[in-house]
């Protein structure tokens, strides 16, 4: 039935109500999430990039101010620059923006998937089902609950976008090729769509190795002749494998760095790799058996793998199949063998060597298309070669898992429409996440309830006892205390020289010392925080974080300007500058002082310091504007 009336609809009918239907389903199951709030550090991203007014040279600094990656990720910024410009700060239209980006991705995959099918057999059954099913699927799987509602994760959500677009392009250029078309202008559009994705997130270097098995599995590298064939199969073999020559180059040249990194963690590189096997395997048992309960954004609970046990031993027999079906399937079969290879290449960067956390879901964004594209192929190839009996059987099988997808979507998304019932969720399914029980003790600390806040910090303690944020945060939460226990600074002190200094314990540091500003913090002791810090430059971890140090140095010198010690305080601040020239608000500081000081001579020397820095972001230089008007005022009087 289904097919005669296909055959009475046009293609472009059966396109508009696919996508309207694929929406509103879209819109249904995230609709109360869309109500959720900021997580972890979505703000750290969202609030430097906050656009009053519209001006291409403000819009320009604010893109390019951002320090995440080797490239800033500046489109990703703007992005968010633009959403703030236009929709205001509420974090319900970042979520809705991602939401429709996430649907626009989805819309990209279908044409990806039906130029796959055009590409390897264009007389293929059921090409436009393939399509829908797949990216539909792909679109409400419950694992994209934690990308597309995470706002951060715009960045990836971006780069996959324009990734497929890029391989898209790249198809459809080689199809007009083989047909004898014009076809280098779309070369270069799939070329500018993979320079946008790299400018999203750094992840887009995967595009080649994309490309490649794309080739590899689907065009078979065909040219106008065998002969032309087989060489550009061999200049595209070299070209692979001179970007993993380079690559581990690369990392063989900054091998001391990473390894400084990895000291930081509480895994080595080995163990990383190792781990990396259990990593996997969990990430294919997400995709094809969806549990609610092993879904979070915390997986900091992941168990390390500290040597070749019968875990790791069992989990590299599952992907050793994967990898031999790939194999086998690579001429009989090719769209199985490039489901699975589309996998595994999206981990080739977040999944192997480099220092990351172990375990985030929107790892799998784009990798789960190739896992999903498997058995969705395979159930319409069955259902086209069966019975009419098996036919309608397969059908509801089909409509069954559909409609169980949609409805964890639904749950998933809804325990994330508030703070309070994410973290609920988050305490039942994640019981031995440090980072669960601090996000947590955040919340009650907001609600007042500081003595089961400070329960939930001492339980975070326990499971992870050598993480110096905790110990810091339990301090800070004695600036609601009468007293604080001598014994809590002297650990302070100790442990901040010997224990890594994370992004976590820097925050709570700058944290406490607001606190004193706004005097908030009358119970702690000042002199014993700043006895702290000082205590923290004899860290061995800080030689390879530049930009900690200069922290460090800046929250030293508000101490001192509390006790009004501002000769030493301006030095501390010239010295956080030099130790991280990219941080300019210590310079902006130092020349406040000065010409409230009336010391115009040095002043200026710090505004022309200031002045000479051509990529100021965008608050920084309208703030040294006010400077250069107050030191002309100065001047004239």
């Amino acid at each position: 039935m289904l097919s005669k009336i296909q055959r009475h609809l046009p293609l472009s009918l059966w396109i508009l109500l696919g996508s309207s239907m694929s929406l509103l389903t879209l819109v249904s199951l995230y609709w109360f999430g869309l109500m959720g709030p900021y997580l972890l550090d979505d703000m750290q991203s969202i609030q430097p990039a906050q656009l009053q007014t519209f001006s291409w040279s403000i819009l320009i600094e604010i893109s390019s101010q951002n320090e995440t990656g080797p490239f800033g990720r500046p489109l990703s910024i703007l992005s968010f620059a633009l959403n703030h410009l236009w929709f205001g700060a509420e974090p319900f239209s970042y979520k809705l923006i991602n939401l429709l980006l996430h649907f626009l991705t989805g819309m990209t995959l279908a044409w990806f998937v039906y130029l796959l099918q055009v590409a390897y057999r264009p007389k293929l059954k059921h090409k436009a089902m393939l399509c829908f099913l797949t990216a539909f699927i792909w679109l409400i799987h419950p694992l994209q609950v934690s990308t597309v509602l995470y706002v951060v994760q715009r960045m990836t959500i971006l780069c996959q976008l324009y990734t497929l677009l890029a391989c898209c392009l790249y198809i459809y250029a080689r199809l007009r090729q083989r047909s004898q078309k014009s076809y280098v202008f779309f070369f270069i559009l799939s070329g500018f769509s993979a320079v946008l994705a790299l400018l999203a997130k750094e992840t887009a270097v995967l595009i080649p190795f994309y490309l490649f098995i794309i080739e590899y599995f689907i065009i078979n590298f065909k040219q106008s002749s065998q002969e032309s064939s087989k060489r550009f199969y061999q200049y595209a073999k070299i070209f692979i494998l001179s970007i993993i020559f380079f690559a581990l180059s690369a990392y063989w040249y900054n091998l001391d760095h990473y390894m400084a990194i990895f000291a930081e963690k509480p895994f080595s590189l080995w163990e990383r790799l190792l781990t990396q096997i259990n990593v996997l395997s969990f990430y294919i048992k997400l995709i094809y058996l969806p549990n609610l309960s092993q879904m979070s954004l915390y997986h900091d609970d992941f168990a390390i793998a500290g040597s070749i046990n019968l875990e790791v031993i069992l989990n590299l027999i599952l992907l050793s199949s994967f990898l031999l079906c790939i194999y086998l399937c690579r001429k009989r079969a090719a769209l199985i063998a490039f489901g699975f290879a589309w996998f595994f290449v999206s981990h080739l960067l977040e999944s192997t060597l480099l220092p990351l956390e172990l375990v985030f879901e929107h790892r799998n964004y784009l990798a789960s298309f190739g896992l999903i594209l498997v058995p969705v192929y395979l159930i319409l190839h069955l259902t086209h070669v069966s019975t009419s009996k098996y036919r309608y059987i397969f059908s509801l099988l089909g409509v069954s898992l559909i409609a169980v997808l949609m409805l964890m979507t639904w749950m998933r998304s809804n325990s994330w429409s508030s703070t309070e019932k994410f973290l609920q969720n988050a305490l039942v399914d994640k019981p031995n996440s440090a980072r669960t029980h601090i996000e947590f003790a955040n919340w009650l600390m907001e609600k007042g309830a500081y003595s089961i806040a400070y329960a939930e910090l001492l339980q975070a303690q326990k499971i992870e006892p050598h993480n110096l944020g905790i110990l810091l945060h339990m301090l800070l939460m004695h600036c609601y205390a009468e007293e604080v226990p001598e014994a809590l600074y002297q650990q302070a002190k100790e442990k901040i020289s010997q224990y890594p200094i994370t992004p976590y314990a820097i925050l709570v540091l700058d944290q406490l010392v607001n606190n004193f500003y706004q005097q908030q913090c009358k119970s702690i002791d000042k002199d014993k925080i700043h006895k702290i810090i000082q205590s923290a430059y004899k860290n061995s971890y800080l030689k390879h974080r530049p930009r900690y140090k200069a922290v460090l140095y800046n929250l030293e010198a508000g101490l001192l300007l509390l006790n009004n010690n501002k000769q030493d305080a301006k030095i501390l601040l010239m010295r956080s500058f030099e130790t991280y020239p990219k941080r300019m608000q210590p310079l902006i500081t130092k020349a406040t002082l000065e010409l409230q000081a009336g010391e115009q001579i040095e002043a200026k020397k710090t505004i022309d310091i200031l002045d000479k820095n051509k990529m100021l972001p965008y608050a920084p230089r309208t703030q040294l504007n006010q400077l250069k008007h107050l030191y002309e005022l100065q001047e004239e009087e």
